[in-house]
Formats: C-alpha cells, sequence, structure tokens
C-alpha cells in the first residue's frame, strides 16, 4: 500500500509541481480550482518513459502486497468469507483502483476525467465507511468484548483517519495542490491494515510479537511515508503545511493503540458499539 501512495504521490507531481512555481511567484492562483497556462510544466516524451514503466512496477507491488495480506482470511477462502468481508473487500479494492486511476488521468492533463471519476468516490467512500464499520462489529461479536478491544481501536481509528483525509481533500477539491495531498493521506491510512498483516503472518514469529507488536513497524512506516513526502517537497509544505499537521494527527490517533484494551472509556464504547443492531 505505500505502493500505492507512491503511485499517487508521483501521479500528482505535475500538479504539484505546477503550484511550487505559481508559490515562488507569488501567483494569486496557486489554492484555485485551476492552474495558469503559463505555470504549466512541460515534459519531453522521453522523460514519459522513464516515469511510467515505474508507476506500472509500483502498481504490480501494490497488488502484490495487498494479495498477500489478505489472502489467508479473504482471497484464499473466498467461499468462506461472510457477506460484510465481500461487500469490504470490493470496495477497498475498487478505491485502491480509483487512486491509481486519478493518478494516471492527472499526469495524462486529463483534469475533467479527473473531477468525473472523482465524483465516484461520494458514493464510494461512505460504502467504505459502513461496510468497515459493520465489519468491525462483527469481528467483535466474534471475538468478545475483552478479546476485541485493540482490534476494534485498530479497525475505527484508521477508518477515522481515512475519512478525515478524504473529507479534507473533498472540502478542499478547488486548490490541486492541497487536494492532492490529503488524497495521499487517504493512501498512507491503508498502510497498517496492508502490512500489519503481512508482519503478523509472514514476517515476524511468535517469539518477537511477544514483545514487538507489528503495529509498531506499520506506524513506523507511515511516520517515514510523511517524513519522505515533507522532504520530497519543502518549499510547499512550508506553505500549506498538510502533511506535517497529517503526521500529527495521525501519531495522536495511533498512539492510543498500545494501551486501548485498558482504558475504561474504550470498554465502555465497545459495549455500546456491540449493542448497536448493524446488519
Amino acid at each position: 500500500m505505500s505502493s500505492v501512495c507512491f503511485v499517487y504521490s508521483l501521479g500528482v507531481q505535475r500538479g504539484r509541481t505546477n503550484e511550487t512555481h505559481c508559490v515562488r511567484r507569488r501567483s494569486p492562483a496557486c489554492f484555485g480550482a485551476e492552474l495558469p497556462r503559463d505555470c504549466a510544466e512541460t515534459r519531453s516524451a522521453g522523460e514519459s518513459r522513464l516515469v511510467l514503466p515505474e508507476k506500472r512496477l509500483c502498481v504490480c507491488r501494490a497488488g502484490a502486497a495487498a494479495g498477500l495480506a489478505f489472502w489467508r482470511n479473504y482471497f484464499g477462502v473466498l467461499g468462506q468469507a461472510t457477506a460484510h468481508a465481500h461487500v469490504h473487500a470490493a470496495a477497498m479494492s475498487l478505491w485502491i483502483i480509483l487512486l491509481v486511476a486519478q493518478a494516471f488521468l492527472i499526469r495524462s492533463d486529463a483534469r475533467a476525467a479527473h473531477r468525473t471519476l472523482g465524483t465516484l468516490s461520494y458514493l464510494l467512500v461512505p460504502i467504505i465507511v459502513l461496510s468497515t464499520l459493520a465489519f468491525s462489529h462483527a469481528r467483535l461479536g466474534e471475538r468478545g468484548v475483552e478479546r476485541g478491544l485493540a482490534l476494534l481501536y485498530i479497525q475505527l481509528s484508521g477508518l477515522f483517519l481515512f475519512a478525515v483525509s478524504w473529507s479534507l481533500a473533498i472540502w478542499r477539491r478547488k486548490s490541486p495542490v492541497l487536494h492532492a495531498g490529503y488524497i495521499v493521506c487517504s493512501a498512507i491510512a491503508l498502510i497498517d491494515p496492508i502490512f500489519f498483516r503481512i508482519f503478523n503472518r509472514y514476517v515476524m514469529p511468535t517469539s518477537i510479537r511477544a514483545w514487538l507488536s507489528p503495529s509498531v513497524l506499520t506506524y513506523s512506516m507511515t511516520t517515514v511515508a510523511f517524513l519522505w513526502l515533507i522532504a520530497r517537497n519543502p518549499t510547499v509544505e512550508r506553505k500549506i503545511g498538510v502533511y506535517p499537521v497529517m503526521l500529527a494527527l495521525f501519531l495522536v490517533v495511533q498512539i492510543p493503540t498500545f494501551f486501548a484494551a485498558d482504558m475504561h472509556l474504550w470498554r465502555a464504547f465497545a459495549v455500546h458499539f456491540l449493542a448497536v443492531p448493524l446488519p
């Protein structure tokens, strides 16, 4: 999933570079809906041929990581999966496809098509939110409150970060650089559910997981992703601060993962959440 984030950040780099030029020129169009023609970046055909294969490779890596992460409990046992799992998996798969498609449209200067396709998120994201809530509710019922407290926090905190990132992206959709930044944050929110499963099932033996949670590694990955994005374009980040602010939000939300199971308030929330009659 970090590859998906990388793909999208590459895809929107053209728009972000254009706005960087505008910031330096103090143009009032920097945070408008459209960038002026004279700020357009030009690329040679040779540059396109160099970039696109790298993007295709990242897409393949992202697909392979997702397939590996969810093979044991979904793709490898499709016939045994619940309806909640099918709806959730389909919605998240469509979201990943949408991210990649939108990145390619931006790289191709197909902004009208990008905006049209983006309207699908108004339907898709609510489905993701509702299916995640229903899936989390079902898992809590299977595991019981005491055993499911930590997992419930991981699921709902990740959903919160994803929903906030998307909501901010829609709110700032008329500013390409802000919109793109928040969409990248929504992709970063997916690093944990993907790589937690990979570390937990394939990389870290039980003896290591006894004293080191896979969440430590996945949250470190999200932090490194943010720091890389901040360092990659410091001029723009000093002006708008998307990634520093979102990094702080991610850390504030993620850190309680390690002690949520011991919080009486969270236990009370889980009991009330389980009592809600979700389908």
